[in-house]
C-alpha cells in the first residue's frame, strides 16, 4: 500500500487511453478528495423523504458524482473534439466527457473502489 495526497493535484488517465501513444493520451488533473470529503459525498448519496406509504428512498448518484468532478476535476490537457479542436477547461464542459469516462473519473476521486 502506498499513502495518497490530498493536498496536490494528480494526473489521470482514463483506461479507454491508457494504450494509446503519450501524446494522444487525455490527462486529467485530479484533486483527491479528504476523507471529510468522502463522507460528505456518501451521506449524501442515500436521500429518504415522507413517512408510510408516502416514503421515497433514493440513491442519488448521479448529483453525487457530478459534485465529486467539480470538487476534484482541476483540468485538462490533451483533451479534443474528434476534428482536433482544443476543448477548454471550464464547468460547462464536462458535458464533453463521455459518461463512462465522467464516472470512472468520479470513482477515482472519490476514492470508490468500483470497476467501470
Amino acid at each position: 500500500m502506498k499513502g495518497i495526497r490530498t493536498d496536490k493535484p494528480v494526473e489521470y488517465v482514463c483506461k479507454c487511453d491508457r494504450d494509446l501513444p503519450k501524446d494522444s493520451q487525455t490527462i486529467f488533473v485530479v484533486k483527491l478528495l479528504t476523507p471529510e470529503e468522502q463522507a460528505k459525498h456518501r451521506d449524501q448519496m442515500y436521500s429518504v423523504k415522507g413517512i408510510g406509504a408516502q416514503r421515497k428512498e433514493q440513491f442519488l448518484t448521479g448529483t453525487v458524482s457530478l459534485d465529486a468532478l467539480r470538487m476534484g476535476l482541476k483540468g485538462w490537457k490533451n483533451f479534443k473534439f474528434e476534428d482536433g479542436e482544443e476543448i477548454q477547461f471550464k464547468d460547462e464542459n464536462l458535458a464533453c466527457i463521455p459518461s463512462t469516462q465522467r464516472d470512472e473519473l468520479a470513482n477515482y476521486i472519490r476514492g470508490a473502489e468500483e470497476e467501470i
